[in-house]
């Protein structure tokens, strides 16, 4: 069965436009999405997901209309692959069902691989140099030295650990994590 989905982030005309097209191809059932302000729930893209059974196509006429990323559209359309269903864009001529559009699809897929091993390769190198000249990544510590002195008198003094966590400025679970167990009254 072929299942339309169509997406539009502003106006009503390009969306009916899809419809057309969609009903058009042979699509049984057409699901919609329509983002008026700028933000999109995919309330349609989820509904058309569910209605997808092994040997279905879900066809779209743009691929912008499925995601903006490629990162995106490759792992959507991998997750529908994995579903057994196919996919198609109509303007771009995508067909996964054929062989071409399998292999072509493949090749998509081997690229985002590649970028993101690229990626890793160009990052590890300067994670080491940072590391080597002492920086490490992450977040700043919250507790400092003063900070842990302070709490430290503060809770010998017996104030509660809720009044120092909030005079130190950090929550109650860090300073959990850092005032050892065998010195808490």
């Amino acid at each position: 069965m072929l299942i339309g989905y169509a997406r539009t982030s502003s106006g009503s005309e390009l969306l009916k436009d899809q419809i057309k097209v969609l009903e058009k191809a042979g699509c049984a059932k057409i699901f919609k999405d329509r983002s008026n302000d700028g933000t999109l729930n995919e309330l349609g893209f989820r509904r058309a997901r569910g209605a997808l059974k092994a040997g279905d196509k879900l066809v779209v006429c743009k691929l912008d209309r499925l995601g903006r990323g490629v990162k995106r559209l490759v792992s959507l359309i991998a997750e529908l692959h994995e579903l057994g269903c196919q996919f198609q864009s109509l303007d771009d001529c995508l067909d996964t069902s054929g062989a071409s559009g399998s292999y072509l699809f493949e090749v998509v897929r081997r690229f985002q691989i590649m970028e993101q091993d690229l990626v890793r390769e160009r990052t590890r190198p300067g994670l080491q140099t940072a590391r080597r000249l002492g920086r490490r990544g992450g977040r700043t510590a919250q507790m400092t030295a003063a900070k842990m002195q302070l709490a430290e008198q503060r809770l010998g003094a017996g104030v509660a650990f809720r009044e120092v966590a909030a005079e130190i400025g950090v929550s109650i679970a860090t300073l959990y994590r850092w005032i050892p167990a065998s010195t808490r009254r």
